[in-house]
């Protein structure tokens, strides 16, 4: 009996180790279950440090003068008496008077503007036994040519070139006609620097180079808010500027300018100018094209992409049946060419998952998306044992959908706004830009450690015209 006992008592003291093995066992799978769900691990991000190098982009700008406004204005200032010499003693014997009878008119060829004043000449003439009186009338040819200095200080030279007696002046003293064939000889030298000098001055005034490159410059070197609902700000960043000869055709006078420069588009707070802010000696380029072409590399801040996701999604909750979660934070970084998404939710399940995609451009709408966002595998696997069901849910697609609406930019806003920003931007006084933007499209996507970067490419013209006549 007592041996009986025994092998009893033996047998249940060997369930009761047993129990307890399994037991412990069980506790160890549960506490590991347990931890798995916390210990889910963060990818390690990875980026590419050789970026796409950024071209050298290019604005031209064709300025357009028009003669008949410098026309206007020389004929608005030169009237009534042009010239007056007073001194019987000065050589000549004569006195004069220059009147302007008719509008000056101006024409272009080439580099040189051209001129044909009309005027109307009262002599007074020293006989020497009395003072004669003749009148007559003169047309007197001129022409201008062109020559900028260092400084962008654009100089003139204007000579008398021509001149044709429309009615001669003759002086009739006792019956004998002494005709003043020195008359001419004396206005010409008299209104070489008198009309020349003024003629100058005037075409200096109205086409002020200098005034007007450095408006341009000052433009284009601010900095321009492309986008107030994604707080996008442009720098255009240039560093060079030249012009080419200026060429007269018609009743235009025609240059263009030519910068280079290295724009960039920022996201977020407004930065500072870093352009170059003195204007750069003037030098001079012979057959570019009239048209702009831009690519300005725009950076979009994982801080401000988060920023815009989280109004998106933000205390969104995402469901699957009877269970759902709350998207509470979400973060970016980058796996080499693949832009990572890290979600932190509550709810049904606690804790950090991650999606990994590819940015992409779609060529027909110029849009930026991410067509193979996934779980990565290490979440897959994780939620296929823990929480399946949220790979049920539509958190994914709307995660997707709203990363493609805020690197998609809006295009077409950025489009009109820049267009905005450059049109009719007033110049040196008379002179206003404008600008025509019908090319913008997206390229090179790359991914660095605080944001994503994409080449932007804009094209389109822009030019300097004549906005009013000028006269004082």
């Amino acid at each position: 009996m007592k041996e009986q006992i025994t092998t009893i008592a033996t047998k249940i003291n060997k369930m009761t180790r047993l129990n307890l093995f399994f037991t412990f066992l069980l506790t160890v799978f549960i506490i590991m279950g347990c931890s798995g769900q916390k210990e889910l691990v963060s990818p390690t991000p990875q980026y590419n440090t050789a970026l796409i190098p950024l071209p050298v982009s290019k604005l031209n700008i064709p300025v357009n003068l028009k003669v008949s406004v410098l026309e206007s204005i020389i004929n608005s200032q030169l009237t009534g008496l042009l010239y007056e010499d007073k001194d019987f003693n000065d050589g000549d014997r004569m006195k004069v008077k220059v009147y302007k009878r008719n509008p000056i008119r101006l024409s272009g060829k080439e580099n040189e503007i051209r001129y044909k004043i009309p005027l109307t000449i009262q002599v007074i003439y020293d006989a020497m036994v009395t003072n004669v009186s003749a009148s007559g009338e003169i047309e007197l040819e001129a022409k201008t040519s062109f020559k900028i200095a260092k400084d962008w200080t654009l100089k003139t030279q204007t000579d008398l070139t021509h001149y044709v007696w429309i009615k001669k002046p003759v002086a009739q003293v006792a019956g004998m006609n002494i005709p003043l064939g020195s008359l001419a000889d004396v206005i010409l030298n008299n209104s070489k620097s008198y009309l020349g000098k003024q003629i100058d001055e005037m075409t200096a005034t109205y086409f002020d180079l200098k005034a007007i490159v450095a408006s341009a410059w000052s433009s284009i070197t601010r900095v321009l808010s492309v986008s107030e609902e994604y707080k996008a700000w442009l720098l255009v960043n240039p560093n060079k500027v030249t012009m080419s000869p200026m060429v007269i055709q018609g009743d235009s006078i025609q240059t263009y300018l030519s910068l280079s420069a290295k724009p960039q588009l920022n996201i977020g707070e407004k930065p500072i100018a870093n352009g170059v802010a003195k204007i750069p000696d003037y030098a001079q380029v012979l057959g570019e094209s009239q048209r702009t072409i831009l690519v300005l590399r725009t950076k979009l801040p994982f801080s401000e992409t988060k920023s815009l996701t989280l109004k998106q999604v933000g205390g969104q909750t995402f469901s699957s049946g009877k269970k759902s979660v709350t998207v509470e934070d979400v973060n970016y970084f980058g796996i080499n060419n693949k832009l990572g998404v890290e979600l932190t939710l509550s709810g049904a399940y606690k804790g950090k998952i991650f999606l990994t995609g590819t940015p992409q451009i779609d060529t027909l709408t110029n849009l930026i998306n991410l067509p193979d966002l996934e779980f990565n595998l290490e979440t897959k696997n994780f939620l296929v044992k823990t929480a399946g069901w949220i790979l049920k849910s539509n958190l994914k697609k709307m995660i997707q959908e709203n990363i493609n609406f805020y690197l998609t930019l809006n295009l077409n806003d950025t489009k009109k706004e820049l267009e905005k920003q450059l049109n009719e931007y007033p110049l040196a006084t008379g002179f206003r830009m404008k600008s025509k933007i019908d090319q913008l499209s997206v390229d090179n996507i790359q991914i660095t450690s605080d944001g994503i970067l994409i080449d932007m490419g804009i094209g389109g013209n822009l030019g300097i015209f004549t906005s009013t006549v000028q006269k004082k």
